[in-house]
């Protein structure tokens, strides 16, 4: 990786990461540029190299897709963290990184002697950035012993019951990891935030990230509608306060359009030839919109159902009004917008061959384009990093390796 001006060039990260959670933050690390050293176990390495789908490269070798997605740039060191020379050689890795990445159960820091506590002892300057479902322990009551799946805590959240799309009153849940994913993201900015201030001060400081709280935070608008007005909202409700702000059939598939302000409405009316729906007076001002959204949603299917998606946005787009297609993997992989922003990386991977992947979508004026290095084959990195970050010699590697430590 080409790391002139990424603003995380120089940085060391110690990942101690399975799934998605951690890994997520340390790939968007990797992108700024940080040097990410990925923990893994001897014998099977992160748990997601053993999740699918899986991939055949063309000498019949198979690689997880899943642990393709979100582990480039990475540098994969296998330590037995069970064995207590595996413990102390993290710990000498702790002393040399400016970040720490976990996403373990808080016992599970506890029985292996890496809490923030213990680390920061070993380094003070430690950013110490913990990802777990609901907290760590000092912060636990009733949540203690609770497991924390995407969708458990989509559904804990209240997001569940805010989506549309379901049928009837039916909770929807959202068929994307983004209790994991936006845990990454907001672990990542406590990570530079909590660099920031070993920057300035000198000092390190513990980031604790609850996927619960992500989540929740994520329904801020309805949990705040409830806190000052008590107002809940319940699925096949609509938007609450724009309409029409919806998913509308199409002659091949579906198109979202949206209205947000009453500037937008006669203008939607006229392109669809139905300017008796200006002076409707069910459809008269926004709130009479959303009390009968159904209603409304009827009399622009009636119309869009007999276009194609692409006639829709033809017509839509050009008086302003917000329209986008619904569309499929394939559609995203193809779309003119996103191949000009570049949001496909061109990875080679040693299995695979060469393959596209789903880059940061931060874009900086300065450049700082980079050459991806792909996911790493489990242990590609131990003897280096033991070597040159750890200080161990070549016959103590090899006596480490016999015994299952790395």
């Amino acid at each position: 990786m080409k790391d002139i001006a990424l603003p995380l060039a120089g940085v060391r990260v110690l990942a101690v990461e399975q799934m998605l959670a951690g890994p997520y933050c340390s790939r968007l690390l990797a992108e700024l540029g940080a040097e990410i050293l990925k923990i893994e176990d001897p014998a099977k390495g992160d748990v997601g190299r053993a999740v699918g789908p899986f991939a055949k490269g063309e000498r019949g070798e198979t690689r997880s897709v899943f642990f393709t997605r979100v582990n480039q740039g990475k540098k994969s060191v296998t330590l037995n963290l069970k064995e207590s020379d595996g413990r102390e050689i993290l710990r000498r890795l702790v002393s040399s990184c400016d970040i720490f990445v976990i996403n373990s159960t808080p016992a599970a820091l506890k029985q292996l002697g890496l809490t923030y506590a213990e680390l920061s002892a070993i380094n003070p300057c430690l950013v110490y950035v913990s990802i777990t479902g609901f907290g760590l322990p000092e912060d636990w009551g009733t949540a203690e012993g609770r497991k924390a799946y995407d969708i458990v805590v989509q559904a804990m959240s209240g997001l569940t019951g805010v989506c549309e799309g379901g049928e009837g009153d039916r909770p929807q849940w959202l068929n994307a990891p983004i209790g994991d994913l936006y845990s990454g993201v907001f672990a990542s900015l406590g990570a530079l935030s909590g660099y920031v201030q070993k920057l300035r001060w000198g000092n390190g400081r513990l980031i604790d990230i609850s996927m619960y709280d992500v989540l929740a935070s994520l329904n801020e608008r309805w949990l705040t509608n409830y806190s000052i007005m008590k107002q809940t909202h319940s699925p096949g409700a609509g938007h609450g306060a724009c309409a029409p702000w919806d998913l509308f059939k199409a002659s091949d598939g579906y198109v979202a359009i949206a209205s947000a302000s009453e500037a937008h409405w006669p203008l939607l009316c006229r392109a669809i030839e139905r300017r008796d729906l200006i002076d409707d007076t069910r459809f008269s001002t926004a709130e009479r919109r959303v009390a009968n959204h159904r209603a409304l949603k009827e009399a622009i299917e009636h119309w869009s159902c007999k276009r194609t998606r692409k006639v829709i946005e033809q017509i839509l787009t050009p008086v302003g009004v917000a329209v986008g297609p619904v569309q499929s993997p394939a559609e995203i992989f193809s779309c003119p917008i996103l191949r000009e922003r570049g949001l496909w990386q061109s990875v080679q991977d040693p299995v695979l061959g060469q393959i596209d992947l789903v880059a940061s979508p931060l874009r900086f004026s300065c450049g700082g384009e980079t050459d991806v290095e792909p996911s790493p084959e489990l242990g590609a990195h131990t003897a280096d990093v033991l070597r040159d970050i750890a200080g161990l010699d070549d016959k103590e590697i090899e006596r480490l390796r016999f015994r299952g430590v790395c």
